[in-house]
This record gives C-alpha cells, sequence and structure tokens, in this order.
C-alpha cells in the first residue's frame, strides 16, 4: 500500500497586475510510490483546467481600482498507482496598477532644461522613482 501523494501549492501570495508568476512549490508534489513521476492538473476558479505542468507560469491583469484575489487548485496524480492528492489551493491577489494623470502647464520643447515631475498615485498607495 502507497501513500498518496501530496500537492505542494506554496503559500498564497501577492502580485501587480500584468507582472509573470509561478504558481506552485519546489517541489509541487510529493510522497506516492517510489520513484514515481507525477501528472498535476491546475484549475481555475471555475474549475477550468489552465495547465498540467508542475509550475506554471501566469499572468493576470486587474484593470480595476481594488485588488482582486484569485484561487487556483492543483491536484496531482501519481503515474504509477494512478492515485490522486487532495485537492489544495493557493490564493493570488492581484493588485491594479495606480493611475498617472499629468497636466501641461507649458509648452517645452526638445532642447529645454530638465523639469522636475510631480505626482500623486490614485486608486493604489505607491512611490515615484526615477529620472523626470
Amino acid at each position: 500500500i502507497y501513500n498518496l501523494p501530496v500537492a505542494n501549492v506554496g503559500s498564497d501570495f501577492e502580485t501587480c497586475s500584468g507582472e509573470n508568476f509561478t504558481l506552485g512549490a519546489q517541489p509541487a508534489a510529493s510522497g506516492g510510490s517510489p520513484s514515481t513521476t507525477y501528472s498535476y492538473s491546475w484549475r481555475n476558479y471555475n474549475d477550468v483546467e489552465i495547465s498540467t505542468s508542475a509550475n506554471p507560469s501566469l499572468n493576470l491583469v486587474n484593470a480595476t481600482t481594488q485588488d482582486s484575489i484569485y484561487i487556483f487548485k492543483l491536484i496531482v496524480t501519481d503515474n504509477f498507482t494512478l492515485c490522486q492528492s487532495l485537492e489544495e489551493e493557493v490564493a493570488v491577489t492581484v493588485h491594479p496598477n495606480p493611475t498617472v494623470n499629468i497636466t501641461v502647464n507649458s509648452n517645452y520643447a526638445y532642447n529645454d532644461p530638465l523639469v522636475n515631475l510631480v505626482g500623486n498615485p490614485s486608486g493604489t498607495s505607491g512611490v515615484f522613482s526615477g529620472p523626470g
């Protein structure tokens, strides 16, 4: 009798809209029969399979002004015994990108001296950095 495989989804985490991220822990599965290989089934919150990779890379866009939380589920199959793990879930919080509005008060030409830009992000908190 072999133990069931164990799905390892890792901890819940946060990312920014449009950023690439990877699901699953390293390794994404353990246990089961000795020297086995595994099959993976990642599903989204609508229970639609999105990947059969151990650690799929995703990119989610949040076009709202509020955080969005997505739940992903993993079931691992031991390819020797065909036994499946219990379903494990991970929550991914996707933060929206800040909105930037710039108002030009004067006309500037290509060769004009440098101008300092000052901005206040809306919809979220943040800090501007870099040359202006």
